[in-house]
């Protein structure tokens, strides 16, 4: 991630206060959301991020909102509580937590073509 962010924002526009924004789908209870904030901030010059962490799981939303509100995230990350497939949003960047195996294989196609319109 961040190498990512630096090929993304030249250091010019991050200082001059560019925003990414990155969408992680299926962001559970937070693990790439935490990752790409740590990444955002380790950058020279920081790179101001906005993070929509989208997930259907009512226990990890509830996990991802306490999150926010214990890091002191509210500016930064919006929990979007909802299907990634349903919502509709055009973003700059998507990161998810699925991975790609041989037994998964057609589960996990499925799921990333119904993200192909975001």
């Amino acid at each position: 991630m961040l190498a990512c962010l630096k090929d993304r924002v030249s250091d010019g526009d991050a200082a001059a206060g560019v925003e990414t924004l990155l969408m992680v789908v299926g962001a559970g209870r937070g693990p790439l959301v935490r990752a790409s904030l740590r990444a955002a901030d380790r950058c020279d010059p920081p790179r101001r991020l906005r993070v929509f962490a989208v997930e259907k799981n009512p226990n990890a939303v509830v996990t991802l909102q306490s999150l926010v509100e214990s890091e002191g995230w509210g500016d930064r990350v919006t929990v979007v509580a909802s299907d990634m497939r349903t919502w509709d949003a055009g973003r700059d960047l998507h990161s998810s937590t699925f991975r790609l195996n041989v037994g998964t294989f057609y589960g996990t196609r499925r799921v990333v073509s119904g993200t192909s319109s975001v």
